[in-house]
């Protein structure tokens, strides 16, 4: 039978035990991904993993089988990562020493671990007390990183359980080797299926087509436990109908799988269920110390940089949304704003050009407080803007494939451009290819380039730069927040 049970203002369904399905075994699983924040986002409203414990003490309670799965990218970005702390950069450990302190149970590696450099990430491992699983990725060796390990089993109540982790294949790392998923996958169920598990659960950070692709080449996996795109999902795809599930980043959301095995059929049943993270879910007190003592240790470093994150930039009139759907597929109020910055940087410019990727943040800037601790977190590694010429059969082309790059980090955000491909203008005129323009761009874009816009850095040729000292984001960012909310 089934019952409503509500703590601390959550209201779960939960299947309980009774005679007559005494041969029942129940297991319940939470689910977050990609979780760079330790706090509230979005204002305080969403999020938080003091919230989150909540949850899981709450889960507990009705279930003691209860384990919390994090399904990659955690330790990058982040604006709180890049604070300094006993002489180094904090580089994730402040959401390790949380997710310890929560007693956390599983995590698989996310493509953004590897922002960090090799000996923080192995730094890092080595402080998690909680299951690193990690099918496919190596050390640059041939060796498996500090604190990780392949796929296992585990029993609850005489039910055995397999579990696997993947991650993407084919981002830019130095250091790891990172093999096939969906042929790492398939190795591991292999193993499992010898050792005759009950249960196959996958936890993945991939892409959700590669999901589906999974689900569909290994019918054996019975759910796949997912991270990456940074909104929710909830398929069922394959022949088997495999449940795969992912989350909204930053905990604004997360997923309860309560899962029913019966001894005697080994009939399982799965029953998901997304939950919003939000101000009704009580703050854990324990782990909400734990959070404040990190942040005002970010913080302490940020004053010591020369920012003052609690600083009052202005206030603001309406919603800035800067969520990684939006700033990779569109522009928003927040993209023009800040293209606009680059513009009122570098006046001469006839337009200006940054990548949507560079808009870290992953939320919506509420009515009200802009303060310098937002600006660091739209965009946590800084950099410059500079100024740049090239021609116009440059720029067509650079404007004509970031369009195609609907979802990726190298769409293509502007200032005083409109149009669409092959019909861009400048201040509405065409652009002519054989013209010589002035663009605000991205430091970033121009010295390391990005994907399918490898025209557009120094090393090509076609762009060059105009002689001018580049100037930081974050102040660039600041004056136009200013420029367009001022003090009344």
């Amino acid at each position: 039978m089934k019952r409503i049970l509500n703590y601390f203002g959550v209201t779960f369904s939960i299947i309980i035990l009774n005679s007559s399905c005494a041969q029942n075994v129940n297991i319940t699983f939470l689910q977050v991904n990609d979780v760079y924040e330790m706090a509230p986002v979005s204002g305080g409203k969403l999020g938080g993993l003091a919230r989150v414990q909540t949850v899981i003490d709450s889960l507990k309670t009705a279930n003691p089988n209860t384990f919390s799965v994090l399904a990659g990218d955690m330790l990058s970005p982040s604006a709180i990562g890049t604070a300094n702390y006993q002489g180094e950069t904090l580089a994730g450990k402040q959401m390790v020493d949380v997710l310890n302190e929560m007693k956390w149970d599983y995590f698989v590696l996310g493509n953004h671990e590897f922002d960090l450099k090799e000996e923080q990430l192995r730094k890092r491992l080595q402080e998690m007390k909680f299951t690193v699983i990690s099918d496919n990725v190596l050390d640059r060796n041939g060796n498996p990183f500090p604190n990780t390990r392949p796929c296992f089993k585990f029993e609850v109540q005489g039910v055995s359980i397999g579990v696997l982790g993947v991650t993407l294949d084919g981002f830019k790392t130095s250091y790891a080797t990172i093999s096939n998923p969906l042929q790492a996958a398939k190795d591991a169920v292999k193993k499992l299926k010898a050792e005759n598990v009950d249960i196959i659960i996958a936890i993945t950070h991939q892409s959700i087509e590669d999901d589906v692709s999974m689900a569909a080449e290994i019918p054996e996996i019975d759910m796949i436990m997912g991270g990456h795109e940074h909104e929710n999902y909830d398929l069922l795809r394959g022949d088997h109908f495999t449940p795969i599930t992912k989350a909204d980043a930053n905990a604004k959301t997360a997923f309860i799988h309560q899962l029913t095995f019966n001894k005697n059929t080994k009939k399982l049943t799965i029953n998901s269920e997304l939950v919003f993270i939000d101000e009704t879910i009580k703050m854990d007190e324990r782990i909400e110390k734990v959070v404040q003592k990190w942040t005002a240790i970010a913080f302490a470093s940020f004053k010591e940089q020369g920012y003052y994150p609690d600083s009052i930039i202005c206030l603001s009139d309406r919603i800035l949304d800067g969520t990684e759907a939006s700033v990779r597929s569109r522009s928003t109020e927040l993209t023009d704003l800040i293209a606009r910055g680059f513009l009122s940087a570098f006046p001469e410019a006839d337009a200006a050009l940054m990548n949507g990727g560079s808009i870290r943040i992953d939320d919506k800037l509420q009515v009200g407080v802009i303060t310098e601790y937002d600006i660091l977190k739209i965009s946590p590694f800084g950099g410059n803007v500079s100024l740049v010429t090239m021609k116009g059969s440059t720029l067509i082309s650079a404007l004509n494939n970031g369009a195609d790059n609907v979802g990726k980090g190298s769409f293509l955000q502007y200032a005083n451009i409109k149009g669409k491909k092959n019909a861009w203008t400048i201040k509405g005129e065409a652009i002519d290819p054989n013209k010589e323009y002035t663009i605000a761009i991205s430091s970033y874009l121009v010295k390391n380039g990005d994907t399918n816009l490898e025209m557009l850095t120094y090393a090509n040729g076609q762009v060059k730069d105009a002689g001018v000292a580049s100037k930081p984001f974050f102040r660039i960012v600041i004056n136009q927040f200013k420029k367009e909310f001022p003090e009344k």
